[in-house]
Parts: structure tokens; C-alpha cells; sequence
């Protein structure tokens, strides 16, 4: 498949690509500058992502909504991302075990 410039396709686990679709290059490529990039994110897709990065696990507590988030982080040590993404999250993290933290609102 060839794509031009400001194009971009996804591959799934099974190697089949997407449709071409127009990606925005300065975010898509913002992990090369040492940033994560949530834009619109629903909480549970921008965890997902987030848990990449970590070195436990990230888990949105059960019966939290899953609300848009936006925002960036520096890719730095764990403990700041922690707190870069709770911030624009609007979630308070509990680690459970050195494995496993969950995530929950401030009215929770």
C-alpha cells in the first residue's frame, strides 16, 4: 500500500490494515518527542494507553464513566506520569500492589 503525506493506516493483531485514513504527523509521531498525546480520548482507551508506559498496571475502577480526556505528558519516570495523567483525567490513583493500580474519581 502506498500512502502519501499526511496519510496513515492502523494493523490490527491479525496484520489487516485499515482504511487510509489523514492523520495529524505532529501527534502521531509525539512519542518521538517524549510526549503522550490524549486527545478525546475515552478514559478506558487513554488508560489503556497510558498502561503502556508503566510499569504496573492501570485499571479504571468499575462503574466510573468512561469521559473524554485531552491533554499531553512528558514520557518521564513513572511516579510523575502518574500524576500528569490523574491530573488530566480527573481520577485519583490507588495503588493496589507493586502490579496493579486502579483508578477512581474524586467522588469515589
Amino acid at each position: 500500500m502506498l500512502l502519501n503525506a499526511g496519510q496513515g493506516v492502523e494493523v490490527n493483531a491479525d496484520g489487516i490494515l485499515s482504511q487510509v485514513a489523514t492523520v495529524n504527523v505532529q501527534r502521531a509521531t509525539a512519542w518521538d518527542r517524549g510526549l503522550l498525546v490524549f486527545d478525546e480520548m475515552p478514559l478506558r482507551q487513554a488508560t489503556e494507553k497510558m498502561s503502556r508506559y508503566m510499569l504496573t498496571d492501570l485499571r479504571v475502577v468499575v462503574g466510573i464513566p468512561d469521559k473524554i480526556v485531552s491533554g499531553e505528558i512528558q514520557i518521564r519516570d513513572q511516579e510523575t506520569m502518574l500524576k500528569q495523567f490523574a491530573k488530566i483525567a480527573q481520577v485519583t490513583p490507588v495503588r493496589q500492589s507493586a502490579q496493579l493500580t486502579l483508578l477512581y474519581t474524586a467522588s469515589q
